[in-house]
């Protein structure tokens, strides 16, 4: 077995995996919705560009939600079989 099967395989680093995408996508959503919250970046820099960051933030922070939840889900069925 090679290194690369016994990570896939090792349920603990699924679980740390998953909590961690799920912990960094939420930080992601709170800074793209502090942005908007609180507009002084948006006067210092420009409202379309940090608009158009705060939105691709935003969007990645969702995606990294998804992706840690899917993990999350995928490793308890692997646990219940």
């Amino acid at each position: 077995m090679n290194l690369e099967e016994r990570n896939q395989d090792n349920k603990a680093l699924l679980g740390f995996k998953g909590s961690m995408d799920l912990f960094m996508g939420a930080i992601y959503v709170a800074v793209s919705v502090f942005v908007w919250k609180f507009p002084s970046a948006m006067d210092q820099f420009g409202k379309v560009p940090v608009g158009a960051f705060s939105i691709l933030f935003g969007l990645y922070g969702v995606f990294r939600i998804y992706r840690g939840w899917s993990s999350i889900r995928v490793m308890m069925n692997k646990r219940k079989q």
